[in-house]
């Protein structure tokens, strides 16, 4: 089968279930990654012939018919870098967490200290490891709940051979699991979506990305960030930071949490203009 008689029938079957242009973007990721084929290379010669790995192409598009998302048919994504393989125990990291990624690294620019960096809610390590890729000389600590997203965040950091990185199983809502430690950063992508909040949600992350990683209870919806407070209140050293990525709909609501214990608060937005992120200074 030629490209160009590939890319047709891809897009016939995706269309069956995502509109033009996302059918047309999930044949190039599929090109990309099962034949080195990048959308320029197709563009330039459409009539080059595709054969060696066509059995494998054709079943990732069943996948994606079945609104499984790309990022777990291919076993992979990318995160501020990183090539990080995904699977069904672990969240597939967003763009705004590589924000909040972003606004720490920034943020320590002219400091060049050894950190104590605790990740809570690790899930596939993203965060974690991009910490302990950029800041050498600290000692991360990641934690989670779910011994799957572990085994992921463990094979993800012996992959890209960071070593200054300590993933360990922890229940963040149980105080006597927390690290004995001080911490100089903590940082957070919780649970933060209300359970009746899922009929707005794709049927790609409804159905096939965990549970526990997205949702929280109607009637406590800032639970982990209740309990956020305490920890940074008890275990976050003199003149530390925590960072959070929180829900967009609550930004006051959860800022208040920390308004009269911290130093400092600082909501901010992420680019598309959505409350996002909480900084807080002891």
């Amino acid at each position: 089968m030629k490209l160009e008689q590939l890319k047709k029938y891809s897009q016939a079957e995706l269309s069956l279930v995502y509109d033009k242009k996302e059918a047309e973007s999930l044949f190039f990721i599929l090109l990309e990654a099962y034949a080195g084929i990048s959308k320029m290379d197709y563009l330039m010669d459409s009539s080059k012939e595709f054969s060696q790995v066509e059995p494998l192409f054709k079943e990732a598009i069943n996948q994606l018919k079945r609104n499984v998302p790309y990022q777990y048919v291919l076993g992979y994504c990318y995160f501020y870098g990183l090539k990080l393989a995904v699977n069904s125990s672990v969240l597939i990291p967003r763009p705004e967490t590589e924000e909040l990624v972003d606004w720490i690294l920034k943020d320590y620019a002219n400091e060049s200290i050894p950190l104590r960096i605790l990740d809570l809610g690790c899930g596939s390590g993203c965060i974690s490891l991009a910490l302990a890729k950029h800041f050498k000389q600290s000692t991360v600590w990641g934690v989670d709940v779910s011994e799957g997203a572990l085994e992921v965040a463990k094979s993800n950091a012996k992959a890209l051979g960071i070593n200054n990185v300590h993933f360990e199983k922890r229940d963040m809502l149980n105080e006597g699991e927390w690290p004995d430690l001080s911490f100089d950063l903590i940082v957070s992508n919780p649970p933060y979506i209300a359970a009746n909040e899922a009929v707005e949600m794709e049927a790609n992350v409804l159905n096939f990305e965990p549970h526990t990683a997205l949702f929280v209870e109607d009637e406590s919806p800032l639970l982990f960030y209740k309990v956020l407070a305490s920890l940074a209140e008890k275990q976050l050293s003199d003149n530390g930071k925590m960072f959070l990525e929180i829900n967009q709909q609550l930004g006051d609501e959860t800022l208040l949490l920390y308004k009269d214990t911290f130093r400092e608060s600082e909501l901010r937005k992420d680019l598309s203009g959505n409350d996002r992120f909480i900084r807080v200074l002891r």
